[in-house]
Protein backbone atom coordinates (compact mmCIF):
# COMPACT_ATOMS: atom_id res chain seq x y z
CA UNK A 1 0.00 0.00 0.00
CA UNK A 2 1.29 3.45 -0.90
CA UNK A 3 2.10 5.56 2.15
CA UNK A 4 1.68 9.30 1.80
CA UNK A 5 4.87 11.12 2.82
CA UNK A 6 5.09 14.70 4.02
CA UNK A 7 7.99 17.02 4.77
CA UNK A 8 7.19 19.79 7.24
CA UNK A 9 9.72 22.61 7.13
CA UNK A 10 9.50 24.79 10.26
CA UNK A 11 11.28 28.13 10.11
CA UNK A 12 11.70 31.37 12.06
CA UNK A 13 13.95 34.21 10.89
CA UNK A 14 15.63 31.80 8.46
CA UNK A 15 15.89 34.07 5.41
CA UNK A 16 19.61 33.39 5.03
CA UNK A 17 19.42 29.58 5.24
CA UNK A 18 15.96 28.44 4.12
CA UNK A 19 16.47 28.33 0.32
CA UNK A 20 19.82 26.56 0.67
CA UNK A 21 18.32 23.98 3.05
CA UNK A 22 15.45 23.26 0.65
CA UNK A 23 17.81 22.98 -2.33
CA UNK A 24 19.67 20.19 -0.49
CA UNK A 25 16.61 17.91 -0.50
CA UNK A 26 17.77 15.03 -2.76
CA UNK A 27 16.24 15.30 -6.28
CA UNK A 28 15.44 11.57 -6.31
CA UNK A 29 13.56 11.90 -3.03
CA UNK A 30 11.37 14.76 -4.18
CA UNK A 31 9.21 12.49 -6.33
CA UNK A 32 8.42 10.46 -3.20
CA UNK A 33 7.12 13.48 -1.27
CA UNK A 34 3.34 13.91 -1.50
CA UNK A 35 3.13 17.17 0.48
CA UNK A 36 5.72 19.81 1.41
CA UNK A 37 4.63 22.41 3.96
CA UNK A 38 6.72 25.51 4.66
CA UNK A 39 5.64 27.04 7.97
CA UNK A 40 6.99 30.48 8.80
CA UNK A 41 6.56 31.30 12.48
CA UNK A 42 5.85 35.05 12.12
CA UNK A 43 9.44 35.86 11.14
CA UNK A 44 10.67 39.44 11.28
CA UNK A 45 12.82 38.96 8.16
CA UNK A 46 12.07 37.81 4.57
CA UNK A 47 11.58 34.13 5.41
CA UNK A 48 8.00 34.07 4.06
CA UNK A 49 8.64 35.68 0.62
CA UNK A 50 11.77 33.57 0.16
CA UNK A 51 9.76 30.41 0.94
CA UNK A 52 7.02 31.49 -1.50
CA UNK A 53 9.57 32.22 -4.22
CA UNK A 54 11.25 28.84 -3.75
CA UNK A 55 7.88 27.05 -3.99
CA UNK A 56 7.11 28.87 -7.30
CA UNK A 57 10.48 27.89 -8.77
CA UNK A 58 10.36 24.24 -7.64
CA UNK A 59 7.16 22.58 -8.77
CA UNK A 60 8.36 18.99 -8.43
CA UNK A 61 6.76 18.69 -5.03
CA UNK A 62 3.29 19.88 -4.02
CA UNK A 63 4.38 22.75 -1.78
CA UNK A 64 2.21 24.88 0.50
CA UNK A 65 3.64 28.00 2.16
CA UNK A 66 2.01 29.27 5.36
CA UNK A 67 2.85 32.14 7.68
CA UNK A 68 1.63 32.45 11.26
CA UNK A 69 0.49 35.99 12.05
CA UNK A 70 1.52 35.43 15.68
CA UNK A 71 4.71 33.71 16.79
CA UNK A 72 3.83 30.28 18.18
CA UNK A 73 7.29 29.33 19.43
CA UNK A 74 9.44 26.42 18.30
CA UNK A 75 7.12 23.91 19.99
CA UNK A 76 3.97 25.67 18.80
CA UNK A 77 5.24 25.66 15.20
CA UNK A 78 6.00 21.93 15.39
CA UNK A 79 2.57 21.34 16.91
CA UNK A 80 0.92 23.17 14.01
CA UNK A 81 2.98 21.10 11.56
CA UNK A 82 1.91 17.80 13.13
CA UNK A 83 -1.71 18.94 13.08
CA UNK A 84 -1.44 19.75 9.36
CA UNK A 85 0.02 16.32 8.64
CA UNK A 86 -2.93 14.59 10.29
CA UNK A 87 -5.54 16.87 8.70
CA UNK A 88 -4.10 16.25 5.20
CA UNK A 89 -4.16 12.47 5.59
CA UNK A 90 -0.40 11.91 5.48
CA UNK A 91 0.89 8.57 6.74
CA UNK A 92 4.33 9.75 7.84
CA UNK A 93 6.08 13.09 8.17
CA UNK A 94 9.55 14.51 8.69
CA UNK A 95 10.08 17.71 10.68
CA UNK A 96 12.92 19.58 8.97
CA UNK A 97 14.01 22.92 10.51
CA UNK A 98 14.90 25.50 7.90
CA UNK A 99 17.97 26.88 9.69
CA UNK A 100 20.47 24.67 7.86
CA UNK A 101 21.71 22.75 10.91
CA UNK A 102 20.05 19.52 9.84
CA UNK A 103 20.76 17.19 6.96
CA UNK A 104 18.15 17.13 4.17
CA UNK A 105 20.37 14.55 2.42
CA UNK A 106 19.38 12.08 5.18
CA UNK A 107 15.63 12.32 4.50
CA UNK A 108 15.43 9.00 2.54
CA UNK A 109 17.18 7.01 5.27
CA UNK A 110 15.15 8.73 7.99
CA UNK A 111 11.77 7.65 6.60
CA UNK A 112 12.78 4.14 5.47
CA UNK A 113 11.94 2.43 8.83
CA UNK A 114 8.53 4.10 8.78
CA UNK A 115 7.87 2.91 5.24
CA UNK A 116 8.87 -0.61 6.29
CA UNK A 117 6.65 -0.34 9.40
CA UNK A 118 9.59 -1.24 11.64
CA UNK A 119 9.30 1.94 13.73
CA UNK A 120 6.73 4.53 14.83
CA UNK A 121 9.25 7.35 15.16
CA UNK A 122 12.80 7.85 13.87
CA UNK A 123 15.25 10.38 15.33
CA UNK A 124 18.36 11.55 13.55
CA UNK A 125 21.44 12.09 15.74
CA UNK A 126 24.93 13.36 14.97
CA UNK A 127 27.32 10.72 13.64
CA UNK A 128 30.32 12.85 12.74
CA UNK A 129 31.00 15.21 15.66
CA UNK A 130 33.25 13.13 17.91
CA UNK A 131 34.34 16.04 20.10
CA UNK A 132 30.74 17.00 20.83
CA UNK A 133 29.84 13.36 21.58
CA UNK A 134 32.67 13.05 24.11
CA UNK A 135 31.53 16.18 25.91
CA UNK A 136 27.87 15.13 26.08
CA UNK A 137 28.20 11.38 26.57
CA UNK A 138 28.35 11.47 30.38
CA UNK A 139 25.38 13.82 30.68
CA UNK A 140 23.37 11.70 28.25
CA UNK A 141 24.03 8.59 30.32
CA UNK A 142 22.78 10.29 33.49
CA UNK A 143 19.60 11.52 31.78
CA UNK A 144 19.06 8.13 30.11
CA UNK A 145 19.29 6.33 33.47
CA UNK A 146 16.89 8.77 35.06
CA UNK A 147 14.52 8.38 32.13
CA UNK A 148 14.69 4.61 32.43
CA UNK A 149 13.76 4.77 36.12
CA UNK A 150 10.83 7.10 35.45
CA UNK A 151 9.55 5.63 32.17
CA UNK A 152 10.52 1.99 32.57
CA UNK A 153 12.81 2.09 29.55
CA UNK A 154 15.63 4.36 28.41
CA UNK A 155 14.21 7.21 26.29
CA UNK A 156 15.73 7.46 22.83
CA UNK A 157 16.56 10.56 20.81
CA UNK A 158 15.98 13.16 23.53
CA UNK A 159 18.64 15.47 22.08
CA UNK A 160 17.50 15.17 18.47
CA UNK A 161 15.47 17.84 16.72
CA UNK A 162 15.46 15.97 13.41
CA UNK A 163 12.49 13.63 13.59
CA UNK A 164 10.18 11.53 11.47
CA UNK A 165 6.83 10.33 12.81
CA UNK A 166 4.08 7.99 11.80
CA UNK A 167 0.88 10.06 11.94
CA UNK A 168 -0.87 7.03 13.48
CA UNK A 169 1.53 7.36 16.44
CA UNK A 170 0.87 11.11 16.65
CA UNK A 171 -2.88 10.46 16.86
CA UNK A 172 -2.31 8.25 19.90
CA UNK A 173 -0.56 10.93 21.98
CA UNK A 174 -1.86 14.28 23.31
CA UNK A 175 0.81 16.36 21.52
CA UNK A 176 -1.63 19.28 21.21
CA UNK A 177 -1.28 19.83 24.98
CA UNK A 178 2.52 20.03 24.84
CA UNK A 179 4.60 23.12 25.53
CA UNK A 180 4.94 25.77 22.83
CA UNK A 181 8.62 26.08 23.80
CA UNK A 182 11.66 23.80 23.53
CA UNK A 183 10.17 21.24 25.92
CA UNK A 184 7.80 20.12 23.15
CA UNK A 185 10.27 17.59 21.73
CA UNK A 186 11.06 16.04 25.13
CA UNK A 187 7.36 15.74 25.96
CA UNK A 188 6.72 13.93 22.66
CA UNK A 189 9.42 11.38 23.53
CA UNK A 190 7.85 10.79 26.96
CA UNK A 191 4.40 10.38 25.39
CA UNK A 192 5.64 7.93 22.76
CA UNK A 193 7.46 5.83 25.37
CA UNK A 194 4.37 5.86 27.63
CA UNK A 195 2.27 4.49 24.77
CA UNK A 196 4.86 1.79 23.98
CA UNK A 197 5.70 3.15 20.53
CA UNK A 198 8.78 1.91 18.67
CA UNK A 199 11.46 4.61 18.52
CA UNK A 200 14.57 4.22 16.39
CA UNK A 201 17.67 6.41 16.55
CA UNK A 202 19.68 6.73 13.31
CA UNK A 203 23.04 8.46 12.68
CA UNK A 204 22.86 11.26 10.11
CA UNK A 205 25.68 13.25 8.47
CA UNK A 206 26.19 16.61 6.77
CA UNK A 207 25.18 19.17 9.36
CA UNK A 208 23.34 16.87 11.75
CA UNK A 209 21.59 18.55 14.66
CA UNK A 210 23.65 20.37 17.22
CA UNK A 211 22.91 19.72 20.81
CA UNK A 212 20.96 22.32 22.73
CA UNK A 213 22.95 24.19 25.34
CA UNK A 214 23.91 21.74 28.10
CA UNK A 215 22.24 23.13 31.26
CA UNK A 216 19.18 24.38 29.39
CA UNK A 217 18.69 21.06 27.61
CA UNK A 218 19.20 19.01 30.78
CA UNK A 219 16.84 21.26 32.78
CA UNK A 220 14.10 20.79 30.18
CA UNK A 221 14.47 17.00 30.20
CA UNK A 222 14.48 16.88 34.01
CA UNK A 223 11.43 19.13 34.18
CA UNK A 224 9.46 16.91 31.79
CA UNK A 225 10.46 13.66 33.56
CA UNK A 226 9.63 15.07 37.01
CA UNK A 227 6.24 16.34 35.85
CA UNK A 228 5.44 13.00 34.26
CA UNK A 229 6.42 11.13 37.42
CA UNK A 230 4.50 13.49 39.71
CA UNK A 231 1.28 13.28 37.71
CA UNK A 232 1.40 9.50 37.18
CA UNK A 233 1.78 9.12 40.95
CA UNK A 234 -1.45 11.10 41.35
CA UNK A 235 -0.13 14.51 42.44
CA UNK A 236 -1.49 17.39 40.39
CA UNK A 237 -2.68 17.36 36.81
CA UNK A 238 -1.05 17.88 33.43
CA UNK A 239 -2.77 17.83 30.07
CA UNK A 240 0.27 16.55 28.18
CA UNK A 241 0.90 13.53 30.45
CA UNK A 242 -1.10 10.58 29.06
CA UNK A 243 -3.67 8.92 31.28
CA UNK A 244 -2.66 5.53 32.62
CA UNK A 245 -4.74 2.71 31.14
CA UNK A 246 -4.35 0.17 33.90
CA UNK A 247 -5.89 0.37 37.38
CA UNK A 248 -3.45 1.13 40.16
CA UNK A 249 -2.51 -1.14 43.04
CA UNK A 250 -4.64 0.93 45.44
CA UNK A 251 -7.76 0.09 43.41
CA UNK A 252 -6.92 -3.62 43.60
CA UNK A 253 -6.49 -3.42 47.40
CA UNK A 254 -9.86 -1.62 47.70
CA UNK A 255 -11.49 -4.37 45.63
CA UNK A 256 -10.04 -6.94 48.05
CA UNK A 257 -11.82 -5.23 50.96
CA UNK A 258 -15.13 -4.96 49.08
CA UNK A 259 -14.98 -8.59 47.96
CA UNK A 260 -14.38 -9.67 51.55
CA UNK A 261 -17.49 -7.75 52.62
CA UNK A 262 -19.48 -9.24 49.73
CA UNK A 263 -18.38 -12.75 50.70
CA UNK A 264 -19.43 -12.13 54.31
CA UNK A 265 -22.87 -10.86 53.25
CA UNK A 266 -23.40 -13.90 51.00
CA UNK A 267 -22.37 -16.26 53.81
CA UNK A 268 -24.71 -14.61 56.34
CA UNK A 269 -27.60 -14.78 53.87
CA UNK A 270 -26.65 -18.34 52.78
CA UNK A 271 -26.37 -17.22 49.15
CA UNK A 272 -24.16 -19.14 46.76
CA UNK A 273 -24.86 -16.69 43.93
CA UNK A 274 -25.77 -13.20 45.09
CA UNK A 275 -27.47 -10.71 42.78
CA UNK A 276 -25.13 -7.71 42.73
CA UNK A 277 -25.66 -4.23 41.27
CA UNK A 278 -22.33 -2.48 40.66
CA UNK A 279 -22.98 1.26 40.33
CA UNK A 280 -20.10 3.07 38.65
CA UNK A 281 -18.60 -0.23 37.54
CA UNK A 282 -15.79 1.46 35.57
CA UNK A 283 -13.71 -1.09 33.68
CA UNK A 284 -15.58 -4.00 35.30
CA UNK A 285 -12.56 -5.44 37.16
CA UNK A 286 -14.42 -5.66 40.47
CA UNK A 287 -17.40 -7.31 38.75
CA UNK A 288 -15.08 -9.79 37.05
CA UNK A 289 -13.67 -10.87 40.41
CA UNK A 290 -17.16 -11.06 41.95
CA UNK A 291 -18.37 -13.27 39.11
CA UNK A 292 -15.36 -15.53 39.62
CA UNK A 293 -16.75 -16.15 43.12
CA UNK A 294 -20.08 -17.25 41.61
CA UNK A 295 -22.06 -14.02 41.93
CA UNK A 296 -24.12 -12.45 39.16
CA UNK A 297 -23.43 -8.79 38.47
CA UNK A 298 -25.19 -5.98 36.63
CA UNK A 299 -23.04 -2.88 36.10
CA UNK A 300 -23.94 0.73 35.37
CA UNK A 301 -21.54 3.45 34.28
CA UNK A 302 -21.59 6.67 32.28
CA UNK A 303 -18.79 5.44 29.99
CA UNK A 304 -18.19 2.05 28.39
CA UNK A 305 -14.64 0.79 28.88
CA UNK A 306 -13.04 -1.75 26.57
CA UNK A 307 -14.13 -5.29 27.45
CA UNK A 308 -16.51 -4.25 30.23
CA UNK A 309 -19.46 -6.19 28.77
CA UNK A 310 -17.43 -9.40 28.88
CA UNK A 311 -16.80 -8.92 32.61
CA UNK A 312 -20.47 -8.45 33.59
CA UNK A 313 -23.70 -10.38 33.25
CA UNK A 314 -25.26 -7.14 32.01
CA UNK A 315 -23.83 -3.68 31.38
CA UNK A 316 -26.06 -0.59 31.20
CA UNK A 317 -24.60 2.70 30.07
CA UNK A 318 -26.23 5.57 31.96
CA UNK A 319 -25.51 8.72 33.96
CA UNK A 320 -26.18 8.00 37.63
CA UNK A 321 -26.99 11.67 38.18
CA UNK A 322 -30.27 10.76 36.45
CA UNK A 323 -30.78 7.76 38.76
CA UNK A 324 -30.57 4.00 38.31
CA UNK A 325 -31.76 3.15 34.78
CA UNK A 326 -34.85 0.97 34.46
CA UNK A 327 -32.89 -1.61 32.44
CA UNK A 328 -30.85 -2.36 35.56
CA UNK A 329 -33.86 -3.13 37.81
CA UNK A 330 -34.74 -6.72 38.74
CA UNK A 331 -38.08 -7.96 40.05
CA UNK A 332 -36.84 -9.68 43.20
CA UNK A 333 -34.35 -6.95 44.03
CA UNK A 334 -30.60 -7.11 44.55
CA UNK A 335 -28.91 -8.87 47.42
CA UNK A 336 -26.06 -6.36 47.39
CA UNK A 337 -25.64 -2.92 45.80
CA UNK A 338 -22.07 -1.63 45.47
CA UNK A 339 -21.34 2.09 45.02
CA UNK A 340 -17.57 1.99 44.82
CA UNK A 341 -15.91 5.38 44.40
CA UNK A 342 -19.16 6.88 43.07
CA UNK A 343 -20.88 9.28 45.47
CA UNK A 344 -18.18 11.95 45.23
CA UNK A 345 -18.76 12.20 41.47
CA UNK A 346 -22.48 13.01 41.75
CA UNK A 347 -24.23 16.35 41.95
CA UNK A 348 -26.84 14.96 44.39
CA UNK A 349 -25.56 11.73 46.00
CA UNK A 350 -28.55 11.70 48.35
CA UNK A 351 -30.89 11.04 45.44
CA UNK A 352 -28.96 7.96 44.36
CA UNK A 353 -28.83 6.63 47.94
CA UNK A 354 -32.61 6.90 48.25
CA UNK A 355 -33.10 5.14 44.92
CA UNK A 356 -30.73 2.32 45.91
CA UNK A 357 -33.23 1.54 48.67
CA UNK A 358 -35.87 0.80 46.05
CA UNK A 359 -33.83 -1.82 44.17
CA UNK A 360 -32.72 -3.84 47.22
CA UNK A 361 -34.50 -7.00 48.29
CA UNK A 362 -35.69 -7.14 51.92
CA UNK A 363 -32.58 -7.83 53.97
CA UNK A 364 -30.28 -6.63 51.19
CA UNK A 365 -27.19 -4.58 52.00
CA UNK A 366 -25.17 -1.77 50.46
CA UNK A 367 -21.39 -1.31 50.19
CA UNK A 368 -20.01 2.19 49.73
CA UNK A 369 -16.46 3.49 49.31
CA UNK A 370 -15.64 7.22 49.37
CA UNK A 371 -12.41 9.19 49.84
CA UNK A 372 -11.69 10.89 53.17
CA UNK A 373 -12.00 14.62 52.49
CA UNK A 374 -9.99 15.65 55.56
CA UNK A 375 -6.96 13.44 55.00
CA UNK A 376 -3.65 15.12 55.93
CA UNK A 377 -2.74 15.53 52.26
CA UNK A 378 -5.90 17.56 51.55
CA UNK A 379 -5.33 19.64 54.70
CA UNK A 380 -1.74 20.32 53.70
CA UNK A 381 -2.82 21.50 50.25
CA UNK A 382 -5.31 23.90 51.85
CA UNK A 383 -2.81 25.15 54.43
CA UNK A 384 -0.14 25.79 51.79
CA UNK A 385 -2.56 27.82 49.66
CA UNK A 386 -2.05 25.42 46.73
CA UNK A 387 -5.42 23.64 46.73
CA UNK A 388 -6.06 22.21 43.30
CA UNK A 389 -7.19 18.97 41.70
CA UNK A 390 -5.07 15.93 40.86
CA UNK A 391 -5.15 13.35 38.09
CA UNK A 392 -6.56 10.81 40.56
CA UNK A 393 -6.84 10.08 44.28
CA UNK A 394 -8.39 12.23 47.00
CA UNK A 395 -8.45 15.36 44.83
CA UNK A 396 -9.41 13.71 41.55
CA UNK A 397 -10.42 16.36 39.02
CA UNK A 398 -13.85 14.71 38.61
CA UNK A 399 -14.79 14.92 42.31
CA UNK A 400 -17.79 17.15 43.01
CA UNK A 401 -18.35 16.20 46.66
CA UNK A 402 -16.06 15.72 49.66
CA UNK A 403 -16.92 13.60 52.70
CA UNK A 404 -15.73 13.26 56.26
CA UNK A 405 -16.73 10.34 58.50
CA UNK A 406 -19.23 12.56 60.26
CA UNK A 407 -20.74 14.14 57.15
CA UNK A 408 -21.04 10.73 55.48
CA UNK A 409 -22.86 9.27 58.49
CA UNK A 410 -25.25 12.23 58.53
CA UNK A 411 -25.96 11.73 54.82
CA UNK A 412 -26.61 8.02 55.31
CA UNK A 413 -28.96 8.60 58.24
CA UNK A 414 -30.83 11.29 56.32
CA UNK A 415 -31.35 8.97 53.34
CA UNK A 416 -32.64 6.06 55.46
CA UNK A 417 -29.70 3.77 56.27
CA UNK A 418 -28.18 2.13 59.31
CA UNK A 419 -24.42 1.62 59.36
CA UNK A 420 -23.54 -2.03 60.00
CA UNK A 421 -19.79 -1.60 59.75
CA UNK A 422 -17.04 0.78 58.76
CA UNK A 423 -13.41 0.30 57.85
CA UNK A 424 -10.56 2.34 56.49
CA UNK A 425 -8.75 1.50 53.32
CA UNK A 426 -6.94 0.80 51.22
CA UNK A 427 -3.59 1.25 52.99
CA UNK A 428 -0.60 -0.73 51.81
CA UNK A 429 1.92 -0.22 54.64
CA UNK A 430 1.80 -1.25 58.29
CA UNK A 431 2.71 2.28 59.43
CA UNK A 432 -0.18 3.80 57.47
CA UNK A 433 -2.63 1.30 58.93
CA UNK A 434 -1.43 1.99 62.48
CA UNK A 435 -1.70 5.75 62.07
CA UNK A 436 -5.15 5.43 60.50
CA UNK A 437 -6.38 3.38 63.47
CA UNK A 438 -5.09 6.00 65.92
CA UNK A 439 -6.35 9.05 63.98
CA UNK A 440 -8.67 7.95 61.15
CA UNK A 441 -9.81 11.47 60.26
CA UNK A 442 -6.22 12.46 59.60
CA UNK A 443 -4.70 9.32 58.09
CA UNK A 444 -7.53 7.22 56.61
CA UNK A 445 -7.28 7.49 52.86
CA UNK A 446 -10.75 6.14 52.15
CA UNK A 447 -13.84 4.99 54.04
CA UNK A 448 -15.64 1.72 53.31
CA UNK A 449 -19.12 1.50 54.83
CA UNK A 450 -21.60 -1.39 54.99
CA UNK A 451 -25.27 -0.40 55.19
CA UNK A 452 -28.77 -1.72 55.54
CA UNK A 453 -31.98 0.25 54.94
CA UNK A 454 -33.60 1.57 58.11
CA UNK A 455 -37.04 0.96 56.56
CA UNK A 456 -37.25 -1.64 53.83
CA UNK A 457 -39.06 -0.76 50.64
CA UNK A 458 -41.26 -2.67 48.21
CA UNK A 459 -39.31 -3.94 45.19
CA UNK A 460 -40.17 -2.68 41.69
CA UNK A 461 -41.34 -4.44 38.53
CA UNK A 462 -39.50 -6.98 36.34
CA UNK A 463 -37.24 -5.70 33.54
CA UNK A 464 -34.50 -6.59 31.11
CA UNK A 465 -32.00 -7.66 33.78
CA UNK A 466 -34.34 -10.56 34.71
CA UNK A 467 -33.15 -12.27 31.53
CA UNK A 468 -29.70 -12.37 33.09
CA UNK A 469 -30.66 -13.45 36.60
CA UNK A 470 -33.82 -15.45 35.88
CA UNK A 471 -37.31 -13.99 36.09
CA UNK A 472 -38.97 -13.63 39.49
CA UNK A 473 -42.29 -11.94 38.82
CA UNK A 474 -44.47 -10.16 41.30
CA UNK A 475 -44.09 -7.73 44.13
CA UNK A 476 -42.01 -8.67 47.13
CA UNK A 477 -43.79 -7.96 50.47
CA UNK A 478 -42.16 -5.95 53.21
CA UNK A 479 -40.09 -7.81 55.77
CA UNK A 480 -42.66 -7.13 58.50
CA UNK A 481 -45.52 -8.42 56.33
CA UNK A 482 -43.64 -11.63 55.53
CA UNK A 483 -42.93 -12.20 59.22
CA UNK A 484 -46.67 -11.84 60.02
CA UNK A 485 -47.61 -14.31 57.24
CA UNK A 486 -45.16 -16.88 58.53
CA UNK A 487 -46.52 -16.50 62.07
Amino acid sequence: MHKRVGVLVVAHNAAGTLAGTLDRIPPGFRDRVDELFLLDDASADDTFPIAADWARRNRVMHATVLRHTKQLGCGGNRKAACRLAIEHGLDLVVLLPGDGRYAPESLPSLIRPLLDDSADAVFGVSADNADEKRVTRAGDRVLARLGERVLGRAPTGLRSGYRAYSTAALRDIPFEANSDGPDFDTQVVVQLVHEGKRILELPVLHGAPKRASGPKYATGVLRALCEYRRVTLGFGTSDWVPVSKEPGSQESIAHDALLAELTDIAAQSKLTAARVLDLGCGNGRFAERARALGHRVVGVDIAESDGVRDRLNLFVRADLNAGIPQQAHVAAGYDVVVADDVLQHLVRPDRLLREINSVLRPGGQVLIRVPNGVHWYVRLRFASGRFDYDRRGLLDADHLRFFTRRSLRRLLARTGYDVLGEQIGPLSSRTERLLARVAPNLFAHQLIVRLTPHHEQTIGTPSLADEVFGTRHGTVPRQQERSGQQA
